[in-house]
């Protein structure tokens, strides 16, 4: 007979105490914005990188990265199982491997729907306010549109990468602006290890990406507008610009 799971405490109370320990090691970390970090050094003066070697801001992720494990260890299996419907119905909307989706929320928040990272980055897929607000994601903290938005963004990103999976991850990790940089994975650390977590995850079976065509990185040019007369009324329609 399946055991049916018990709801977990709610895990407001371990992101109070992460607001506290922040603000325990907080003389850095202020914002972020499309994964450039800003901090306060010493003398008071601020610091803008993409490759963040503070020691404040390492034990602000490893605090992080701990807390994610720790939820995952306790709550994991019943929130898998909570959210999976909601996985499926926007992996299938999106043409992403639920599976690959499931991986990416261990990774990513280890299915703490609170979870808000050093960085910024929010809710189960963790997505930083930049990228919800281009997604239509109005709260990310509700499972439900963090999912939408998160399968959304990653779906675009294989798209942009030819069904790479390998830099879809980079990309949805590190942003697109550094891949593009590097020509591929970027030298990061944590990106690498975000990789590899959830290959292991997948226990190393192949993701289907052949659904994935090429897609130019630049925009392609506006379609030309014009009048047409159909059935007595002029109505407007577009014509693709030819190269």
């Amino acid at each position: 007979m399946k055991r049916k799971l018990k709801e977990p405490h709610s895990p407001i109370k371990i992101v109070i105490i992460s607001i506290i320990i922040l603000c325990f090691c907080g003389s850095t970390l202020l914002a972020e914005k499309g994964k450039n970090y800003i901090y306060r050094t010493k003398d008071g003066k601020l610091l803008l990188t993409d490759r963040p070697h503070s020691s404040e801001y390492a034990q602000l992720l490893k605090t992080f990265e701990s807390r994610k494990e720790q939820f995952y260890t306790q709550y994991g299996n019943y929130y898998h199982e909570k959210y999976d419907s909601l996985v499926r119905k926007y992996s299938n909307r999106n043409g992403l491997d639920p599976d690959l989706v499931h991986a990416v929320i261990q990774v990513e928040s280890g299915y703490d729907y609170t979870a808000v990272s050093p960085a910024g980055a929010k809710g189960l897929m963790q997505l930083v306010d930049s990228t919800a607000d281009s997604l239509g994601v109005q709260n990310v903290y509700s499972p439900e549109e963090n999912i939408r938005g998160g399968t959304e963004y990653l779906s675009k990103m294989l798209s942009r990468y030819n069904g790479n999976l390998t830099l879809a991850l980079a990309a949805y990790n590190a942003g697109p602006t550094n891949v593009d940089r590097y020509k591929g994975v970027p030298p990061f650390s944590e990106t690498k290890r975000y990789i590899q977590k959830i290959r292991n995850i997948l226990g190393g079976r192949e993701i289907s990406t052949s659904n994935y065509k090429t897609v130019p990185l630049k925009d392609k040019p506006a379609p030309k507008l014009q009048l047409e007369k159909r059935d007595g009324k002029y109505v407007i329609v577009s014509k693709p610009v030819r190269k």
